[in-house]
């Protein structure tokens, strides 16, 4: 969460992904169209940069901050691995899903096939057995991954994330239609 009256989100996250992991990370730009440093933030107006995508998500009651909907503003970042100096991470090495980019780009069952098999990765490290009954990750969870690998695979194709959208956008009409 973020306060809209005095964060920028995408300043947030990097902080997030700084404390949680104690690494580095960048908000990966999907727009360079923003006013100057000096214009970004008036008494008026904050400009924020645009996330990769919005999610209006049901939380099916009401949560901690008392609303029943809100929305998810789905940012691509991006790390070389550089750790925090100084930082202690808030979940170790241990305690996380690891799940390679190009794994979650061909469809939504392959993002959800490489979801799979890093919670039974994880299982098998963390208990020395992979468990009989799966945890699961939700589906908006496992379409962030694919979508979001879909937008990176492109990027590092040399395409524009404007280029990729109509093909996200397919592939998410196809799997609604299927």
């Amino acid at each position: 969460h973020f306060d809209p009256d005095k964060d920028d989100p995408a300043v947030q996250l990097e902080a997030k992904i700084r404390s949680e992991l104690a690494v580095e990370a960048t908000v990966s730009r999907v727009s360079d169209f923003l006013p100057s440093d000096a214009f970004r933030r008036t008494r008026g107006a904050i400009w924020l940069p645009a996330p990769t995508f919005v999610l209006n998500e049901d939380l099916f009651g009401l949560c901690s901050h008392g609303h029943a909907r809100h929305f998810d503003l789905v940012y691509t970042c991006e790390t070389k691995g550089q750790r925090a100096n100084g930082v202690v991470p808030k979940y170790g090495t241990e305690e996380r899903l690891y799940v390679a980019v190009s794994k979650c780009a061909p469809s939504f069952a392959s993002a959800q096939a490489a979801v799979d098999d890093a919670i039974d990765e994880w299982d098998s490290r963390t208990s020395g057995d992979v468990a009989s009954i799966r945890d699961f990750i939700s589906n908006d969870v496992t379409w962030r991954l694919h979508l979001v690998a879909q937008v990176r695979t492109r990027k590092l194709a040399g395409d524009s994330a404007h280029a990729a959208t109509p093909s996200i956008e397919g592939r998410v009409q196809e799997s609604l239609d299927s």
